[in-house]
């Protein structure tokens, strides 16, 4: 649980083996009962967070950190009830998309793919080096669109079919790309949950313009191509069934209500 909360299930899955073959146990027979320790643990932990996150008596330094180690744990416990599922982010450009599918990618013990970073590799471009061109030209004209979500498509494949979740990191403009891996989830019989998140015209600028700043980052959406982009993009019809997020302020319980949703409609919660 500990190397999972760390962002190491890579390092968690391995220590796992190697005590089972310890032990002369088969992974498969002890997985179910470990998985109820592992959420457990992370449960307990989250309370005990929260009982320091409402103590008057320690700084409220030590009570903002403890709040936010509490909402991990606890959404890394609701990870360990969820089924392996396909999440898809859906969104303009600097509406949390990357940052939602990353805390949700940890709470799953699953992959983050990133069409910004997916983008770039077929290119042959470093991940974090700029790439400045008008909208839907050069390396984001529309051959270069459907090739991405083509390669997200097999690796999103390829995750689920080995058991694992998988959160797609993209923009999903299209209805016929949200539509293609929706037919990939139910090919596989696995559930497939479409976020569509959602901010006001200020904030979204201001993250723009940070982002832009700061030059770290794959991303290469920038403010002058927000117009452009919302022109173009197709919102999640209602029967799509999306679940609608509100990212302008900063809202942490996200990855709770989205494990939520999906105990609710597909895993252990389920009526």
């Amino acid at each position: 649980m500990d190397l999972d909360f760390r962002g190491r299930s890579d390092l968690a899955i391995l220590l796992r083996d190697e005590w089972c073959r310890q032990l002369a146990e088969d992974p498969g027979t002890i997985a179910p009962l470990l998985g109820f320790f592992q959420l457990y643990r992370a449960f307990v932990r989250g309370k005990v967070d929260s009982f320091l996150a409402e103590d008057p008596a320690a700084p409220a330094a030590t009570r903002a950190a403890a709040a936010t180690d509490a909402r991990r744990y606890f959404a890394l416990a609701l990870g360990y009830l969820a089924p392996p599922a396909l999440f898809l982010t859906c969104g303009l450009m600097g509406v949390g998309k990357s940052t939602l599918a990353r805390r949700l990618a940890a709470a799953c013990r699953g992959r983050q793919l990133r069409s910004d970073v997916v983008r770039k590799e077929l290119a042959g471009v470093d991940a974090t080096t700029a790439v400045h061109e008008d909208f839907a030209t050069g390396l984001y004209a529309p051959q270069h669109d459907r090739a991405t979500y083509a390669r997200l498509l097999d690796l999103a494949r390829t995750e689920l079919a080995a058991g694992k979740s998988v959160v797609v990191d993209a923009a999903f403009a299209r209805r016929a790309d949200r539509d293609a891996f929706r037919q990939l989830a139910a090919s596989l019989h696995r559930p497939c949950v479409l976020l569509h998140l959602r901010c006001d015209a200020a904030t979204l600028r201001a993250r723009l313009d940070q982002r832009q700043a700061r030059g770290d980052d794959p991303s290469d959406g920038r403010r002058a191509l927000l117009t452009a982009q919302r022109r173009s993009f197709a919102p999640p019809a209602v029967e799509e069934g999306a679940l609608q997020l509100d990212t302008s302020l900063a809202a942490p319980d996200h990855v709770e209500f989205v494990l939520g949703h999906l105990l609710h409609h597909h895993g252990f919660l389920r009526q």
